[in-house]
């Protein structure tokens, strides 16, 4: 009976912690259906230069002239890079203080006015030391706009103007 006692705790702090990771998880796929969650995560991956942006964007919009508009973006800012002389890392920036406003015009369409700041970070650790003022190693760019988000197969997908994000490489 006394060893019982002494193991209780040990199995009430894991069933809290797997409680607590199943409602954290629940928490995110819910958060993860919204517009706004859509439109940050596209427009993170447009500065970020990822490919993976191409998921968040309209089927219709995926395409232009018989090639992935994704690729072209992507490779364009390779090329920019390259005749700089620099690793496309170099033109990767990060948004942060991202601030969204949603506008639903349907069931099936918001309006997602977007604000942030983006810094280039060529990799994490050049971000944070980059904010440090005594550095003084890249400037902070405002980043306002407004993307269409439209519902497409049971998901929000990013639609209309994609690629016009103020300081677009």
């Amino acid at each position: 009976m006394g060893q019982d006692n002494r193991l209780m705790p040990l199995v009430m702090v894991v069933v809290l912690g797997v409680a607590l990771q199943v409602a954290g998880i629940g928490i995110e796929c819910w958060n993860q259906e919204r517009p706004y969650n859509v439109a940050i995560r596209f427009a993170k991956s447009y500065f970020k230069l990822d490919s993976g942006m191409e998921a968040l964007i309209c089927e219709n919009r995926r395409i232009a002239d018989d090639r992935s508009v994704v690729k072209t973006y992507v490779d364009t800012a390779a090329d920019r890079a390259k005749q700089r002389g620099f690793d496309i890392s170099y033109l990767k920036s990060q948004l942060y203080h991202v601030e969204t406003n949603t506008t639903f015009n349907s069931a099936a369409e918001a309006e997602v006015h977007l604000t942030a700041k983006r810094r280039n970070a060529i990799n994490p650790v050049f971000y944070w030391v980059a904010k440090i003022p005594f550095f003084n190693l890249t400037r902070e760019y405002s980043v306002d706009t407004r993307l269409k988000v439209v519902k497409e197969n049971g998901q929000w997908k990013v639609c209309g103007d994609l690629f016009d994000l103020p300081g677009a490489v």
